[in-house]
């Protein structure tokens, strides 16, 4: 079912349609992402937990020298899986039957609300990469810093 689906390279530069070969239905595509979201949503639970899990000091139970994962990257790792998480709805929206044809009014307001949620997913991969990029990242107060930056 790849096929439904650009590689990035090419749906960043070539605005081309893509058909599988199999002509997949609306409900199978909206099937896949369902399950690419539960399980997204499953990943950022664990990523959680470790999160607010306590670091293990134990010779035993200690990481590798430079394996570890820093708070800044945790939380990097965090608003890249939000990101892609609401990409996985937008692209829903998009798969998603439906029923009925909307009135030209709601074809325009879930337009828009598209474009507000492609916004807020692209700004949440963006404020990851600076987080990794910040050289101060892993200062003890550069995240809260970074957050008082980011605050709408």
């Amino acid at each position: 079912m790849d096929c439904l689906f650009a590689p990035l390279s090419e749906a960043t530069t070539k605005p081309t349609s893509y058909r599988c070969a199999d002509n997949a239905s609306r409900e199978e595509a909206s099937a896949l992402i369902q399950a690419a979201a539960t399980a997204l949503q499953e990943a950022m639970a664990a990523v959680r937990e470790q999160a607010d899990a306590p670091a293990l000091s134990t010779p035993s139970t200690a990481a590798t020298a430079g394996t570890e994962i820093t708070r800044s990257e945790m939380d990097a790792i965090q608003l890249c899986m939000t990101s892609v998480g609401g990409l996985l709805e937008i692209t829903n929206a998009l798969v998603r039957p439906s029923a009925i044809a909307p009135t030209p009014l709601e074809r325009a307001l879930s337009w828009k609300q598209l474009a507000e949620d492609a916004k807020g997913a692209g700004r949440a991969a963006y404020r990851a990469v600076l987080i990794l990029t910040d050289p101060s990242a892993n200062a003890p107060d550069a995240q809260r810093r970074s957050d008082a930056s980011f605050a709408h």
